[in-house]
């Protein structure tokens, strides 16, 4: 089945049934094994090939070590992804190699498997939170794109209809509930049950039937929710089982009365009621193929499991496999059969055995690491089982196509003025079939997606790589989005290709349906987009897409918009990529316009500034710094920035905002938040500090070290908070640094550690160290070869306040250092408190000018001296203590 177009032109229905035709003359299309039992109707019976025999492809773990949950939902698969849930997270994998594309994990237990259409995934927990995903990216920005709660106990599967219609026995709420799926999403009816529904739906023909634990099957009429017809089991629960619908007829399995019935899907009246061998067992859901009816029935640990044929028709016994006595009991229900083609797969106890549907004969046996009662996933040459969180995926005879990837055209971007449209593409590859066993799906649309509401779909023939799309299906002046893809003569489907495009413009002006006058404004970490209605019509809604460079084409619909609100902001996007919007008009009758589109890049906090004057922006501080040159600067505007190590290169410079508005947390605790890089055989060099590449204006925590300078490095640091690290700051060998107006604080060791080697240079000035628990101050390696430098030893017009000790191993204090008891701070931003001796404790002759009026004449000691956020003085007059040598002040 595929998705359900939201809107499909008269003038394309001829061409459409022609290529049908043609294309489907030897066989019924396969599909992807996209929700629980294959198709809406649950007949768990693929159209697809899978010659025997099957061959270990690859093995994911899905769980950890030691998980020994129960329910194990099967895996379904779309567009070359296969979808399982595991424990309590839902994984996208690649179908063809394991390899994870992306996870979402839910708060409790998955117990049902998700279903995948229109694009999204729709999936539950065994607590009753459902929600939406993108198919191709999952959580966008770690959230859904929709969620709801419907019920705990929930093990029933999403049914979606062919209808795009979407039911769910809604568990211990008593509840079975149907949705429409055309955007937005809306409750259709709700009906009511005796007791919790824990099976799924099946759906087809109009009619919804699914069973709830009070012994009834209910059948429902798809459009309105509301009760067709009831039927209640003599006596017994009908337990997980989920019907399926084949002809016109219900087939239903129940455990409790061992019992497999066809009922007539109109009126609920009895077809057949067979109960094969007279025993008491738990049954699988029923698989539907063709003519037979295929049910495992689980006898525990003292009879033999057996599996059953049947007559569609009339419920005859056609054939019955002994499947041996189980050494597992079992856990309150067992796997079901399914069917691809002439094959017929089924998980016993610890193994997966295959069938003919014509012989009770096994033709192949494939052991399993654990006990399985999910069921076969038959998909695309391979065969998927999930296995107590562990995913087996079995590959068969036949090997699936890859997509087209060369000789598409019209070429993107190119202009086609009118008529009809010749889509081709070279043919794909296929390793086992040659081109004449290829036909290609090919799908189109003008809204910039195609995986959701596509405007048409055409098959080729076989061995043809042409479509031809006619002109009447498109629409002036707008741009047409398509996607191919191969099936075997077996019908093994590839991937989708990646989106192609053209300009389709027979006639100018704008499309009169389509919202005009679209305009994005960037912002930090975000989009506004405006736009003015179409100039016909009255929109009952817009939908917006949204791709970001290098994605394939536009995903689902992100955000629906009222019809009179022409704009969104769009928030929570990542700096320094460029992003594409598609607007699209939804009028009330479910028409679609072509989309406006419009593009731009959020405007980053961070960007890099070269000496040229040149700013480009990047996503993390550690992107920009990657990629910054020397002599480059490196900016920041207020925030705080979660930041994995950073590696500052030689001669770039970072600057914040304030060390009170601009804070760095770094996301390891054991690394260095910022490493200043050396420069290999560097040696101190004699410029002004002015003229050093610099740190400055910031606020830096959360690493084993907030800023550690390498060796031979140069550097200013200044105007910086160093807090909650181990310790605030190192200097290596062979530096040249000037440390001065930081403020050291509350570190859990040391506030900062320099060098002893004779070969570094030192300028330690202006700063404030408070409640270093270890020292203010420590030198390391100070005999290192036998020498120290005394000109690194010593710190000048600094404040020490409440520090473990002030100055160890050999750094000393100088002129003008200070000791300080009692309060220091103002405010957690670590400000100076108005009249203490930090203020206006800096070095006479250094710079105030930036400091507010009024100040005492001297720069304030700390972060802020010299800026606007200095804390102003007043007349003050008295001694300046100089500290101990090696132990600081009490107090604080």
């Amino acid at each position: 089945m595929s998705t359900t177009p939201h809107r499909l032109k008269a003038a394309l229905l001829p061409l459409l049934l022609a290529l049908w035709a043609v294309g489907s003359a030897e066989k019924a299309r396969a599909n992807d094994w996209w929700q629980a039992r294959y198709d809406g109707a649950k007949t768990g019976a693929s159209p697809e090939i899978l010659p025997a025999p099957l061959s270990l492809l690859w093995i994911k773990t899905l769980t950890p070590p030691g998980y020994t949950g129960r329910v194990h939902p099967s895996p379904v698969t779309r567009d070359g992804r296969v979808f399982c849930p595991g424990g309590d997270t839902l994984y996208c994998l690649d179908a063809a190699t394991g390899a994870e594309l992306w996870h979402y994990q839910f708060p409790y237990l998955m117990a049902s498997t998700p279903a995948v259409a229109n694009g999204v995934v729709y999936a539950t927990d065994l607590n009753g939170n459902a929600v939406k995903l993108s198919a191709k990216k999952g959580p966008l920005n770690g959230q859904p794109l929709a969620s709801a709660g419907i019920g705990s106990r929930l093990f029933s599967s999403p049914l979606v209809t062919q209808a795009n219609r979407l039911a769910w026995g809604c568990g211990i709420s008593k509840q079975i509930r149907i949705y429409d799926l055309a955007r937005p999403e809306r409750l259709l009816g709700t009906l009511g049950t005796g007791q919790t529904c824990y099976g799924s739906a099946a759906g087809a023909q109009g009619r919804v039937v699914v069973g709830a634990n009070d012994s009834s099957f209910y059948c429902l009429d798809e459009e309105t929710g509301s009760l067709r017809w009831k039927f209640t089991i003599p006596g017994g629960e009908v337990d997980l089982t989920t019907p399926a619908i084949a002809g016109n007829a219900a087939i239903l399995t129940t455990s409790f009365d061992s019992t497999i019935r066809s009922l007539d899907l109109a009126t609920g009246q009895t077809n057949w009621s067979v109960k094969p061998d007279n025993l008491q067992c738990k049954t699988g859901s029923p698989a539907v193929a063709g003519d037979r009816v295929f049910a495992y029935r689980g006898l525990g640990t003292t009879l033999t499991n057996k599996l059953f044929c049947l007559d569609r028709v009339s419920g005859n016994t056609l054939w019955i496999a002994n499947l041996g006595v189980s050494d597992l009991p079992i856990p309150g229900f067992v796997g079901s059969p399914s069917v691809a083609a002439d094959r017929l797969f089924v998980c016993v106890d610890r193994k997966m055995t295959v069938f003919s549907t014509t012989s009770s004969t096994p033709l192949e046996s494939h052991p399993l690491g654990e006990a399985c009662v999910s069921s076969p996933t038959p998909s695309n040459g391979r065969v998927h089982v999930h296995v107590t969180g562990v995913l087996y995926t079995f590959q068969g005879a036949n090997v699936a196509p890859d997509a087209p990837v060369t000789g598409f055209a019209p070429t993107a971007g190119s202009v086609v003025l009118g008529g009809s449209v010749a889509l081709n593409w070279t043919p794909a590859l296929d390793v086992d079939d040659s081109p004449s066993s290829l036909r290609y799906i090919v799908r189109g649309d003008d809204d910039g997606e195609v995986d959701e509401d596509y405007d048409w779909e055409l098959t080729t023939p076989y061995g043809q790589t042409t479509a031809i799309v006619s002109g009447s299906n498109l629409t002036a002046n707008t741009s047409v989005v398509w996607r191919v893809r191969a099936e075997d003569d077996n019908g093994a489907l590839s991937t989708w290709s990646l989106v192609q495009s053209f300009l389709y413009a027979p006639a100018p002006g704008d499309p009169v349906d389509a919202p005009r006058a679209l305009t994005a404004t960037p912002f930090d970490q975000a989009v506004f987009l405006a736009w003015s209605p179409p100039a016909l019509g009255t929109p009952a809604y817009y939908a917006v897409s949204m791709a970001r460079d290098g994605d394939d084409g536009f995903d689902i619909p992100y955000w629906i918009v009222e019809g009179d609100t022409p704009w969104l902001a769009v928030l929570g996007l990542p700096n320094g990529i460029l992003h594409s919007f598609a607007v699209t008009t939804i009028f009330a009758n479910g028409d679609d316009s072509p989309a406006a589109f419009v593009q731009t890049v959020p405007n980053s906090k961070i960007q890099i500034t070269s000496p040229s004057g040149l700013t480009t922006s990047y996503a993390s501080i550690q992107a920009a710094a990657q990629a910054a040159q020397t002599g480059d600067t490196i900016t920041m505007e207020a925030g705080t920035y979660e930041e994995d190590p950073i590696s500052l290169p030689a001669g770039v410079s970072l600057k914040g905002k304030s060390p009170s508005t601009t804070t760095i947390v770094g996301r390891n605790s054991t690394a260095p938040v910022i490493t200043v890089a050396g420069t290999p055989g560097g040696a101190p060099g004699g410029r002004a500090e002015d003229q050093l590449p610099s740190i400055t204006n910031l606020r830096v925590e959360g690493g084993s070290t907030g800023i550690s300078i390498e060796e031979n490095a140069e550097i200013l640091i200044t105007n910086v908070i160093l807090t909650k690290n181990d310790v605030g700051m190192t200097a290596g060998e062979g530096c040249y640094a000037v440390i001065k107006n930081n403020t050291f604080v509350s570190n859990t060791s040391d506030g900062l550690q320099i060098p002893g080697d004779e070969k570094s240079r030192l300028d330690l000035r202006n700063n404030i160290f408070s409640k270093n628990p270890g020292a203010a101050v420590r030198m390391v390696n100070a005999e290192q070869n036998g020498k120290s430098n005394e000109k690194n030893k010593a710190t000048t017009y600094c404040c020490f306040h409440a520090n473990g000790a002030t100055h160890a191993d050999g750094a000393t204090g100088g002129v003008g250092d200070m000791t300080l008891i009692g309060d220091l701070f103002a405010d957690s931003s670590y400000h100076e408190m108005r009249g203490s001796l930090a203020v206006d404790g800096g070095k006479p002759g250094d710079a105030y000018d930036n400091e507010p009026a009024v100040n005492g004449g001297r720069v304030n000691a700390g972060a802020y001296g010299n800026t606007s956020e200095a804390t102003t003085s007043f007349t003050w007059s008295g001694e300046i203590a100089s500290p101990s040598s090696e132990e600081g002040a009490a107090g604080g």
